[in-house]
């Protein structure tokens, strides 16, 4: 899995490419609550293999509830025939503002709005 990021003078742009790796992208969310933002554009549109377990997508949930910045705005870009609201409903019990979208201009008016 590649990851790019580049920050803007509004959020943070991660870009995530190639094939989905599990392992790989629950390394991706410890390494991101390192990182100083408010705001995180997440853009997985380019990435294969995406259709994740219900297993995976809880266990990605819990991971971003220990690491990530519950006072961050976070809006995931996902394959609309893989988005699954499972991981990001756990996010959100624990508090999280966040949301997916398969839209990129409804994810950016969200993440601004």
């Amino acid at each position: 899995m590649k990851i790019n990021l580049n920050q803007n003078s509004n959020f943070l742009n991660i870009e995530l490419s190639e094939v989905f790796h599990f392992d790989n992208f629950i390394e991706f969310i410890i390494n991101l609550g390192k990182k100083n933002a408010d705001r995180f554009f997440i853009d997985g549109t380019q990435l294969e293999n995406t259709d994740l377990s219900y297993k995976e997508r809880f266990d990605i949930g819990n991971t971003a509830v220990i690491y990530l910045d519950l006072n961050a705005k976070y809006v995931v870009l996902w394959p609309r025939r893989d988005i699954n609201y499972f991981a990001i409903s756990v996010m959100k019990l624990h508090g999280f503002n966040i949301q997916v979208f398969s839209n990129k201009r409804h994810a950016s008016k969200w993440l601004l709005g």
